[in-house]
């Protein structure tokens, strides 16, 4: 899969799940991928795709997080700015409506 990058990009602290599917879901959006493309891209389904991207955490994921605070591990996120501001600005609630158009 051919990673997308962009030059403007901003470094977030991820600490639990939610954090994590928001930035996945923000960077999605921004870059305009519709979650049944990324999905196909995967080799996932779009539901599977979909509950990461709400927080909902699998037991893996549960362990990972767990597992770093406890060790005082902080795990930080580069992405594109486009992003960063979706997931931290005053509209940050209303990606939760925000499509990605084909």
């Amino acid at each position: 899969m051919e990673q997308i990058y962009s030059a403007r990009r901003r470094t977030i602290k991820i600490s639990n799940p939610e954090e994590l599917g928001a930035a996945i879901r923000a960077t999605r959006v921004a870059i305009n991928i519709p979650v049944a493309d990324l999905a196909e891209m995967l080799g996932t389904s779009r539901t599977l795709l979909r509950r990461r991207e709400q927080g909902k955490a699998t037991t893996a994921l549960k362990i990972l997080f767990a597992t770093l605070h406890e060790l005082g591990i902080d795990m930080t996120l580069d992405i594109p700015l486009a992003a960063e501001a979706a997931i931290s600005g005053p509209n940050a609630k209303k990606l939760s409506k925000k499509r990605a158009r084909p």
